[in-house]
């Protein structure tokens, strides 16, 4: 028999297994990059090949589609990931389904190509093209713009259970980032100008690596470069920030008009996890020591308590 422990457990050593293969800190450290890639840090194919390999060991298949059934003919529980059109990131996010819903059918491509496609961070990994539909379409990481994909799956269920009229939501996230700076103050703008490696670190932000032809003017000016560096970052924080849709979705959830109230429920480690990265697998111990502080002190607990009785006491569907 396996207890929900023992998979819970069995899920976090896949997913440290995966991180230690597919982050290699190492490579990167010595300067090598992926063949035929000049922008990444980090082969694409290894985390290919590790998403390939856990598909394949609980499903029998490492090319099985996201609209397969289980064994009974039936649906597994409705799931979807995130991912950006790299060549139009400014447009809606595709989602890659594995149900069916209003206006929707579920995606006909491999699991294995929609976790590479909501994996494909800029700089981290190189895009995808996925060739189902036909022609084709190449992705980046759906975190450009919908890190927090909880408005996402608020409508999703609205597609598919159009007439239920409230639903329990429940958010989890990464750890609160400090505050976006876009200015510094006079005593920091007169540090040191930036180094080169930063320069060149500067020189792989996708969409930024246009400017570094400039650089030779910014540095002319007192922290010219660094404040470059510094808006890049901005830019690449505003963009990735899971907050704003976490206001959004409070708001509406305590809405003065019953019709729109909710129940929600965010859950995101507040502090000290801001400077972990997303390579850093080797700080699990410290994101587990970050996240029981989290959740055992009192507001924690209370936060816990309440999101549990929703859970738990959830009313017959009300439809409309």
């Amino acid at each position: 028999m396996v207890t929900n422990e023992q998979s819970i457990d069995e899920c976090i050593d896949e997913y440290i297994n995966l991180s230690r293969q597919v982050f290699d800190v190492d490579q990167v450290l010595k300067g090598v990059i992926p063949i035929g890639d000049n922008q990444c840090r980090f082969d694409y194919k290894q985390l290919e090949g590790a998403i390939k390999y856990i598909v394949a060991k609980k499903l029998g298949n490492d090319n099985e589609p996201m609209a397969s059934s289980d064994s009974n003919g039936t649906r597994n529980v409705p799931t979807f990931v995130v991912a950006t059109k790299g060549l139009r990131a400014e447009g809606p996010p595709t989602l890659f389904r594995s149900y069916q819903c209003q206006g929707h059918d579920a995606n006909q491509c491999a699991i294995w190509e929609a976790g590479r496609a909501t994996s494909a961070a800029p700089t981290f990994f190189a895009p995808i093209e996925i060739a189902i539909p036909k022609p084709g379409c190449t992705f980046v990481d759906g975190g450009l713009g919908h890190n927090n994909p909880a408005e996402l799956a608020l409508s999703e269920a609205e597609k598919i259970w159009p007439k239920a009229s409230r639903f329990c939501l429940v958010s989890v996230g990464t750890g609160r980032p400090g505050s976006i700076r876009v200015a510094e103050s006079t005593s920091l703008a007169s540090k040191p100008k930036m180094s080169g490696i930063i320069s060149n670190a500067l020189a792989l932000i996708p969409g930024v690596a246009s400017v570094t032809k400039y650089s030779k003017i910014a540095t002319r000016t007192p922290g010219g470069l660094i404040a470059m560096k510094n808006i890049a970052e901005a830019c690449v924080q505003l963009a990735t920030s899971s907050d704003p849709v976490h206001r959004r979705l409070f708001q509406q959830s305590q809405s003065p008009d019953l019709q729109k109230k909710f129940p929600y429920h965010r859950f995101n480690v507040d502090r000290d996890m801001q400077d972990i990265g997303l390579e850093e697998w080797g700080k699990m111990k410290e994101i587990r020591t970050h996240t029981d502080a989290y959740m055992e002190e009192g507001e924690g607990v209370l936060r816990k308590n309440n999101c549990v009785q929703d859970l738990m006491n959830l009313q017959p569907m009300e439809c409309k």
